[in-house]
């Protein structure tokens, strides 16, 4: 009996580990290890700056009104970790009831072994509230590109305005 008591402590758990968890594999201890991605060889890497472009559409009473953002966005890449910041500007009739402020968002992402890139897009748009959006795009060592599309209500002299967006963007090292 205790023969087949020290036998059973030295043969190790009778019961299968549980997965890991995404993006990890057991490593020949057990132990759960993050998995490198596999870029087919490329890195994608480091500070990349360009332009972004949102065009937004609402729709006030009967009236449909149109405005372009535009602006700059400034992005970091790092261990296939995107973070940026963006700054635009409306132009047209967006302008005239916002007089030049400049609005500052963040957009976050993650590039995958076959270097296609998606993530979130936040822009605080003072009184009109705030834009978030999902983009998705493409990533290479010399560009990485994206574009959203989507809807949301405004709040805007006691009325609830539909608007609808899409933009885009394109940054280089």
């Amino acid at each position: 009996m205790i023969a087949l008591f020290t036998a059973s402590l030295f043969a190790g758990c009778a019961f299968t580990p549980p997965d890991c968890a995404d993006g990890y594999q057991r490593d020949t201890m057990g132990q759960c290890q993050a998995v490198e991605l596999d870029t087919g060889g490329m890195v994608i890497a480091g500070e990349f700056t360009g332009s972004i472009t949102i065009d937004v559409e609402a729709k006030v009473v009967e009236q449909t009104l149109t405005d372009v953002c535009e602006g700059e966005l400034g992005i970091d890449v790092d261990d296939s970790v995107v973070v940026g910041t963006l700054f635009c500007n409306f132009s047209g009739p967006f302008d005239d009831v916002l007089a030049g402020q400049t609005f500052e968002g963040s957009l976050n992402g993650q590039i995958d072994n076959n270097s296609a890139v998606t993530g979130d897009l936040t822009l605080d748009l003072a009184l009109f509230g705030v834009l978030d959006a999902t983009w998705s795009g493409t990533g290479s060592s010399a560009q990485i590109s994206g574009d959203f599309d989507g809807d949301m209500s405004v709040e805007f002299a006691g009325q609830v305005v539909p608007v609808t967006y899409s933009g885009s963007f394109q940054v280089a090292p």
